[in-house]
């Protein structure tokens, strides 16, 4: 006796067991859709991570040591006319010496601040003698090297 006829798997757990082990092709394709456009998000915030990365080392290797010689030349450059004026003003007895004393200090406190700049992030270096006018050179910072 031959039975060609397939009768319903009346068992939910025998049915469940067996979709578990075979799934069917349209969930396999949903996963693998799925792990497609993961991918592709991953490798997105990947790029978006190193261009913020690369954007934040220009910042500190490039712009921050920049703005610390403008800071530093237009620190030395007021250091220097007060130091002048404060010569001028002991010289010719305008001011008493405990006057030119604490601003003179006041005057050191920018300098002290921009070296401490300087160390952390960098100094930069001017060459007047360079063939061609000045040029610039970033020398890096002490704890590189």
């Amino acid at each position: 006796m031959n039975d060609n006829r397939t009768d319903p798997i009346s068992d939910a757990r025998i049915l469940a067991a067996m979709q578990a082990v075979n799934p069917s092709l349209e969930v396999l394709m949903a996963d693998r859709l799925a792990l497609r456009q993961d991918a592709n998000r991953t490798r997105a915030e990947l790029e978006s991570e190193r261009q913020h990365a690369a954007e934040l080392r220009r910042f500190r290797e490039l712009l921050i040591p920049r703005y610390i010689a403008a800071a530093k030349t237009i620190t030395l450059t007021a250091a220097t006319i007060g130091v002048i004026a404060l010569a001028a003003a002991f010289f010719t007895g305008l001011l008493e010496i405990k006057t030119t004393a604490s601003l003179f200090i006041s005057l050191l406190l920018p300098l002290w601040l921009v070296e401490l700049a300087e160390r952390k992030f960098g100094r930069w270096e001017v060459s007047s003698l360079a063939p061609g006018g000045i040029k610039f050179r970033h020398a890096g910072s002490a704890a590189e090297g």
